[in-house]
């Protein structure tokens, strides 16, 4: 962080008297909990903007009640995030798969170079098997790759164990490496 920048605590308590300060917050948070919505459930874009602005709007109505005590501002949100996401899972009747024509969205200008060349076909077949993954799989997944989070903020995030949310992270990504390795070996 740059020293001219304030820091999460500061603009937090700036919120609770001037709610117009909470947009620095929104605007550095905006990205992470977009990507998290969209790596979580793979809906369309509008509807991933539509439970990021719910997520902010929460926050903002609930700024008085974050604790600085009780952890970083971005498990708070994440938190925020997650509850919207599973009142959200839970309203569906169906499980939507993401068109492939929507695959673009799995990568942003801000993604490393390695990411953005996977090609199509991989990317879709990736989808694929995460969609396929427990609940609790995908969430880890998106809180560790669209929400950059460490394991010990996954964990504050999700009342599990750093060392947990380690083993549960290692295995899932190995066995999603099984089964695009298995599909390459299938065609090769």
């Amino acid at each position: 962080m740059k020293q001219s920048e304030q820091s999460d605590t500061q603009i937090v308590k700036e919120s609770l008297q001037n709610p117009a300060a909470f947009i620095k917050l929104y605007e550095r948070y905006f990205d992470r909990i977009w990507r998290y919505f969209n790596y979580r459930f793979y809906y369309y874009p509008d509807v991933c903007e539509d439970l990021t602005a719910q997520t902010f709007e929460n926050a903002l109505t609930k700024i008085h009640q974050y604790d600085f005590k009780r952890g970083e501002f971005p498990a708070w949100l994440f938190g925020i995030a997650r509850n919207i996401c599973n009142r959200y899972l839970n309203n569906l009747n169906r499980i939507e798969i993401l068109p492939t024509e929507n695959i673009e969205y799995l990568a942003t200008k801000d993604d490393p170079a390695e990411i953005k060349i996977i090609n199509d076909e991989i990317k879709i077949d990736l989808i694929r098997h995460v969609q396929e993954l427990s609940e609790r799989k995908k969430e880890l997944i998106a809180l560790k790759f669209a929400g950059c989070f460490s394991n010990r903020q996954i964990g504050e995030i999700t009342g599990l164990t750093e060392q947990n949310v380690a083993v549960i992270l290692f295995r899932t990504i190995r066995e999603l490496r099984e089964k695009l390795d298995g599909k390459e070996n299938a065609n090769g």
